[in-house]
């Protein structure tokens, strides 16, 4: 469960730099 909140955390970061759209990229990526 740790690393659920670590890839929320990045997430929440990023979300203030990057769209919307370029995070669901890169989650799709990490996660298929």
């Amino acid at each position: 469960m740790s690393s659920f909140f670590v890839v929320n955390k990045a997430w929440r970061k990023s979300a203030m730099t990057r769209t919307y759209k370029e995070i669901i990229n890169e989650m799709n990526r990490v996660y298929n």
